[in-house]
């Protein structure tokens, strides 16, 4: 669970302190009392994945007591931000993401964060590609330390995006083949990375993503979902390269290139010009793993 309140808590108050007070009536979300703990100081720890600097935020915020979605490692749980922030309707809807295994490390939050917005950096080089017919995004991510709460308890918050979410594809060998967007950006972030990261396991809502994952080729870093070289060649023994791959030039790491996938998302040139460059990365050397 989220943990209690210290003793100040009180579902039918304000409660949490002083810094609760402090909130207009009209800012606090149209919800029973008793669905939401009360309004409860949280400090944010953000990070830069261009300068690899951590920083910190003093916000307000109330979460509801009951989770609205359970994966197999985290329950999910509707924030509003009501301070500290510059949100404004929807905005303040957020998203509490909590282990469901008590004995997580909690460093694990922090390696969460560092991951998502390295992988959001990626998908800022991506972006800029002259040509990509849609753009990545990744969810703004943070570590959120509730100090209120007995033990201080941490969590990872992010924006609430409404919509139909999705799993693209996973960490180890499935993948959805009918979105060209998400197998093209992993396999360019191998590419990328110079061949030594791979992200993946992409879902979200359209092409704004969260919780991703990274494998490096020495499997250090980015959490126990990191399955190292080992992951990196099963996502490419099942990768099936697309018109995206092929038009961004993407040569095939296994050296036995599948394809061609036509359906999904094309490249603006068209497929002629796709399957031009495919027939090139076919006659070009594999990269080898």
């Amino acid at each position: 669970t989220l943990g209690r309140l210290n003793s100040n808590e009180n579902a039918g108050s304000n409660g949490a302190g002083a810094s609760a007070t402090a909130v207009p009536p009209s800012h606090l979300p149209a919800q029973r009392s008793d669905e939401v703990f009360a309004a409860e100081r949280a400090v944010l720890k953000t990070y830069d994945p261009h300068t690899s600097q951590w920083g910190e935020k003093d916000v307000l915020i109330q979460i509801h007591r009951k989770p609205f979605s359970e994966g197999t490692m985290r329950a999910a749980y509707r924030m509003k931000v009501l301070q500290g922030l510059d949100v404004r309707g929807r905005d303040r809807d957020w998203v509490v993401k909590l282990s469901k295994d008590p004995k997580e490390d909690p460093k694990q939050y922090w390696r969460d964060v560092q991951m998502q917005m390295e992988a959001g950096m990626y998908a800022e080089r991506y972006n800029q590609i002259a040509g990509v017919p849609k753009k990545v995004t990744f969810l703004e991510i943070f570590v959120a330390v509730l100090p209120d709460r007995a033990g201080s308890p941490a969590c990872v918050i992010e924006r609430f995006v409404p919509g139909k979410y999705s799993k693209y594809n996973d960490n180890w060998a499935w993948s959805d083949e009918s979105r060209n967007t998400p197998q093209a950006f992993s396999h360019w972030s191998w590419e990328a990375s110079g061949h030594v990261q791979l992200i993946c396991d992409l879902q979200g809502v359209g092409d704004v993503l969260t919780d991703p994952q990274i494998h490096t080729i020495d499997g250090r870093g980015y959490g126990r979902g990191n399955a190292g070289l080992p992951g990196v060649r099963k996502f490419f023994l099942h990768h099936r390269c697309n018109c995206i791959c092929q038009a961004l030039g993407l040569r095939s790491v296994t050296g036995k290139v599948k394809g061609p996938v036509d359906n999904g998302t094309q490249w603006h040139g068209g497929v002629k010009e796709a399957n031009r460059k495919r027939q090139r990365m076919l006659e070009s050397a594999s990269v080898g793993l």
